[in-house]
């Protein structure tokens, strides 16, 4: 499934036909299905039995997602940095 054909950007998952639900990104504020279509197995700890599959991004979505990572932190932190003491505190 390609992040273009991602079917609803509001859920961490969608479900295969074989019924395990196969994980997204969390990118940019949305849930995100991988470009590359391969998925590593997580399995539950107390029973052993596959719960979940979880994308193998490519380099490019990693690159893509830290570049939106850090460009939010830059914003955030610009934002309370022009933000007077008094603004800052709680009271």
């Amino acid at each position: 499934m390609k992040i273009a054909e991602s079917m609803n950007t509001d859920t961490p998952y969608f479900q295969r036909p074989s019924g395990i639900h196969n994980l997204k990104m969390f990118v940019g504020g949305s849930w995100l299905a991988s470009n590359y279509e391969a998925y590593s197995p997580v399995f539950d700890p107390n029973t052993g039995e596959l719960i979940y599959e979880a994308p193998r991004c490519l380099t490019d979505e990693v690159i893509t997602a830290l570049h939106l990572a850090l460009t939010s932190i830059t914003y955030e932190r610009s934002i309370w940095a022009s933000t007077c003491a008094s603004g800052r505190s709680p009271t």
